[in-house]
């Protein structure tokens, strides 16, 4: 039998809620980026641009973090795991993935906001995202003691792919 040899990583905070923070921040990165851009590819209406992305950033944020509560009490059921049955732990995450998605969100739409031409907001939009998701990949390859630039690559390379879904929507559905 093969021995594994299983390396001993110190987060900041426990792993659930680091998975929470980092996917609520990933995923409200690249999602709002793709849904604004899209937006904007099919309609230079600033205001239907924002109030799309809020109704969805809002209800996104909110389904990942219910989702997460779900999946963290069925993982726990699995496990047999009866300190997370109960509901605090899983509420928590799921309020920090909440969180976490809807700064980042907000931290994307800004760009829609403050930048006068639309088109430039296109670029302002994807240049954002992918520099926060750049350094947000050097820093879960610092914490979990990976090669640094290879997960922020990786990152920049997962949201790049959802926001050409968003732009390449705009375009055939606008």
């Amino acid at each position: 039998m093969r021995k594994v040899k299983v390396r001993s990583i110190r987060l900041p905070i426990d792993i659930d809620a680091f998975l929470s923070v980092f996917s609520g921040t990933e995923a409200g990165l690249a999602t709002t980026a793709a849904i604004i851009t899209g937006l904007i590819t099919s309609t230079d209406n600033r205001q239907l641009v924002i109030t799309t992305a809020l109704i969805t950033i809002l209800v996104q944020a909110f389904n990942a973090a219910i989702g997460h509560m779900s999946v963290e009490r069925t993982s726990a059921a699995i496990e047999r795991n009866h300190s997370k049955l109960n509901y605090a732990k899983p509420i928590s995450d799921s309020a920090s993935q909440f969180i976490a998605h809807l700064i980042s969100s907000f931290i994307i739409l800004t760009p829609t906001v403050v930048v006068k031409d639309m088109q430039n907001v296109l670029f302002w939009t994807i240049g954002v995202t992918l520099g926060l998701l750049f350094l947000l990949g050097l820093i879960k390859g610092y914490l979990v003691k990976q090669f640094l630039i290879r997960e922020a690559f990786e990152l920049v390379v997962l949201g790049s792919l959802i926001i050409s879904i968003g732009i390449i929507s705009g375009i055939v559905l606008g």
